[in-house]
């Protein structure tokens, strides 16, 4: 991406040159700069979906690469619009130093940085991967949002599906059942001693979650008994 900004800014500053010097070239060369304006904007949406989709999904590297292509140019106009309400705080600075609209975007950019430009990027993208790709994807969920962690609206019922869930998990000590940990030069014996050290660990975390599998649910159905169950 550096390369491809590189080598378009490139081309504009040779652009403005051939017209400073030769001025009767100004409308080829305005179109070269406008090309490489288009360019900037097509290579910038590409860039930023390899990011969102490098985050989101395993993939290689031309499949990526391959799959931002075809999510840039699938929703070129969407995503105009989405990098230019990303990039509002940032393109205030394009005015005058003078302006207060300069003044305002310099104060944002301090506050928030790129904070702003990524939350609405990866929102948007979100979404565009929710609608045209996600079905596609066995078991891949959809709609998640940032903190829809339950479908459904009644707190009640999401405590007592979750409730009802629940295990007794022994509290964490140091003192009964330890892993025994490996020296720097270990033997088959050593990892002998480490796998015998988990069955021991996992022995005795399902023995307490027996003894107080009763006590756990009588906790549960007093809790849920209360009048006074919280809608937060």
């Amino acid at each position: 991406y550096v390369v491809i900004l590189a080598i378009t800014f490139l081309s504009i500053d040779l652009s403005n040159l051939q017209i400073a010097f030769n001025p009767s070239t100004t409308v080829v060369f305005t179109i070269s700069k406008v090309i490489s304006y288009v360019f900037i904007v097509f290579f910038t949406a590409v860039y930023l979906f390899t990011l969102t989709l490098g985050v989101t999904y395993e993939l290689k590297f031309f499949k990526l690469i391959r799959n931002a292509l075809i999510f840039t140019i699938g929703l070129l106009p969407l995503n105009v619009f989405f990098m230019a309400l990303a990039s509002a705080i940032i393109l205030l600075l394009l005015f005058e130093i003078s302006s207060i609209f300069f003044a305002l975007g310099l104060i944002a950019i301090l506050l928030m940085g790129l904070a702003l430009f990524t939350l609405i990027w990866t929102n948007y993208s979100q979404w565009a991967f929710d609608e045209f790709l996600n079905d596609k994807i066995a078991g891949a969920k959809k709609n998640r949002g940032i903190y829809k962690q339950n479908a459904s609206n009644d707190p009640e019922e999401f405590v007592y599906k979750k409730s009802k869930l629940s295990k007794a998990i022994k509290p964490v000590t140091d003192y009964d059942i330890e892993i025994a940990e490996l020296p720097e030069m270990f033997t088959r014996a050593d990892l002998a001693k480490l796998e015998e050290s988990k069955k021991r660990m996992i022995e005795d975390s399902k023995k307490y979650e027996e003894e107080h599998k009763v006590e756990t649910s009588t906790d549960i159905d007093e809790f849920m008994n209360k009048e006074d169950i919280s809608n937060g």
